[in-house]
């Protein structure tokens, strides 16, 4: 189990992902808090190595600031090796969703964690 205080100290580090991460320009929504995570997985070459083929996953949560819907995307052997070939669509889900749930814009500011490298 996890602590609720882990568990928002964890969204809050996801949200700094969109809020200042390279998907800033891709995902954010303007009054709207989403957290986010990345992934890329090398796929099996079925004889115990890996091929040249990639899964590209993006999981995004929203309303960062007290979460209610989560989108999960994974796309198998993309073009790049890279998340942001799902980017597009996320955002659109995460658009529709809040129009039809009428999900009403987040309340204050995300914490601003400091990026290391």
């Amino acid at each position: 189990m996890v602590s609720a205080e882990t568990a928002r100290t964890t969204v809050d580090m996801l949200e700094n992902v969109v809020s200042h991460g390279w998907l800033k320009d891709y995902l954010t929504i303007p009054g709207y808090r989403i957290a986010a995570k990345t992934s890329t997985a090398e796929q099996s070459d079925g004889n115990g190595g890996y091929s040249d083929k990639y899964i590209v996953s993006l999981a995004t949560l929203f309303p960062a600031d007290d979460p209610k819907f989560v989108v999960l995307t994974s796309l198998a052997s993309p073009d790049s090796n890279s998340s942001s070939s799902v980017v597009p669509d996320v955002n659109n889900v995460i658009k529709q969703i809040i129009k039809a749930r009428e999900i009403q814009p987040s309340s204050g500011q995300p914490i601003d964690y400091p990026d290391y490298y």
